[in-house]
């Protein structure tokens, strides 16, 4: 597990999430969250809108690589913005 110095709440848990996560932080705006543990056990989330995007782009010939604007939250910050999505849809 990765650690992030948080200004609010101190050391904490790492977690990356799509820009759009960390928009609703600020708004409150539910945008679905789909949430993936790599193999260092590191939380990455990303919104609906960015699942969709990737999905779309998938198996296409002329596929290129997407990009995202990757933030990082700690675990505690990033709380609030799963439970405003329901919980979250855990890839495995």
């Amino acid at each position: 597990m990765k650690t992030i110095q948080c200004a609010t709440h101190g050391e904490g848990e790492l977690v990356f999430v799509c820009e759009h996560l960390q928009q609703t932080s600020h708004d409150g705006v539910a945008r679905g969250v789909f949430i993936f543990f790599d193999a260092e056990k590191t939380m990455n989330a990303w919104c609906k809108e960015c699942d969709d995007r990737a999905t779309a782009s998938e198996g296409q010939p002329d596929r290129q690589p997407l990009k995202f604007d990757v933030k990082h939250l700690c675990r505690t910050c990033f709380e609030p913005i799963r439970q405003l999505n329901g919980g979250g849809i855990l890839y495995r």
